[in-house]
């Protein structure tokens, strides 16, 4: 039933929360307990029966305190970590400019020149016929000779005149790779320019074992300049492939063994599947006995801690420890580049290494020394 009249002596003014339903039963005579004024903002009962609707006022009484946050966690640990601020380095290594992001369009780029001769053409060869293995190359006297894709015969070696140029195309399609037993460069050797930087990818790989004839001043007849080496006589080699930045930087924080991640000083632009190399922190450092390590990236992150530059994940574990410390940063330098000049692997590492069987006077713990007369060939 609705009450067709508020009661007489309820609250002489009406509270705010209005009920959404009507009570059952119209009330005999007036609560015994209203109040006679209005009542404050928060009642000092709890209500029998919670009503619908919401309050129009929040209480005015405010907890009587906040939680207090811990202190922040990051998933690298909580330091401390060494910054370029706090780093051990007392000189200041210049560094080369930042490479721009802007965009700019390339320019003076070789490969697109006009009037070039095509390394695979056999109408470019006095001979007539394109270069086959184990062939002494010589490019014809004032001409500009492209290689487009890969030289699959291993050649001798190539001699550029002072009136030509070697010049490699970019091929989005495969790398480009050439086999040979050195270059003499009396001209030019080009492979993009500052201003259009090389994208692709270019294997030189240079052929040939240790000469027999060396004497005790590593010098032979064999040995000339050219002999798996390229020499530069009179002429320019100018190669220009992506720019990484910086090509190296120190650890923020040691890295035990086992771990599979590295904090640096520096944010870098480097990539996943590209190689780094770990430095030693060990005091025995020698081609026998090491503990540098060559690692893959898997993932890059970067700041992941205030003051710290990246964080770079590899797909395997370091081998050995690293120690980063207020007196000592471990360097990380990065090894991959899309130009590569390299010794042959069947041919350049020594057939007589060391056997790590000799030992001399103890120092920090082991008696090992290197064993004499060894590393001769390679």
């Amino acid at each position: 039933k609705t009450p067709t009249s508020q009661p007489t002596n309820g609250p002489t003014t009406k509270p705010s929360p209005i009920p959404t339903k009507s009570p059952t039963d119209q009330p005999t005579s007036p609560p015994s307990n209203s109040p006679t004024s209005k009542p404050s903002n928060s009642p000092s009962l709890k209500p029998t029966k919670t009503p619908t609707g919401v309050p129009t006022s929040e209480p005015t009484a405010s907890p009587t305190s906040s939680p207090v946050p811990g202190p922040t966690s990051f998933p690298y640990g909580n330091g401390p970590f060494v910054t370029l601020a706090t780093s051990s380095d007392l000189v200041t290594i210049p560094r080369p400019p930042v490479p721009s992001s802007s965009g700019e369009p390339r320019s003076n780029c070789p490969h697109t020149n006009t009037g070039l001769l095509y390394w695979h053409d056999d109408s470019t060869w006095l001979s007539g016929n394109v270069p086959s293995t184990g062939d002494d190359v010589t490019l014809p006297s004032n001409s500009k000779v492209i290689i487009t894709q890969s030289v699959t015969q291993k050649l001798g070696v190539i001699t550029v005149p002072s009136t030509s140029e070697l010049i490699f195309d970019e091929n989005d399609v495969a790398p480009i790779t050439l086999d040979i037993a050195g270059m003499d460069v009396q001209g030019a050797l080009r492979a993009g320019s500052e201003s259009c930087r090389y994208l692709t990818e270019l294997t030189i790989t240079l052929h040939g074992s240790r000469p027999t004839d060396l004497n005790k001043y590593g010098t032979s007849s064999t040995a000339v300049t050219t002999y798996k080496g390229i020499s530069v006589n009179g002429g320019i080699i100018s190669m220009h492939g992506k720019q990484e930045y910086p090509t190296w930087s120190r650890l923020s924080e040691s890295v035990p063994a086992g771990q599979s991640y590295l904090l640096v000083q520096e944010q870098v632009s480097w990539k996943a599947g590209q190689e780094i190399v770990l430095v030693t922190t060990a005091i025995h450092d020698s081609r026998a006995m090491h503990e540098n390590e060559v690692l893959t990236i898997s993932s890059i992150e970067q700041t992941p801690v205030p003051g710290v530059g990246s964080a770079i994940h590899f797909t395997t574990p370091a081998a050995h420890a690293h120690i980063a410390n207020n007196g000592y940063q471990a360097e990380v330098g990065l090894l991959t580049r899309n130009i590569k000049v390299q010794g042959s692997a069947s041919d350049s590492e020594p057939t007589d290494p060391d056997t790590g069987s000799c030992t001399g006077q103890w120092h920090h713990g082991t008696n090992f020394a290197p064993c004499p007369w060894k590393y001769k060939t390679g």
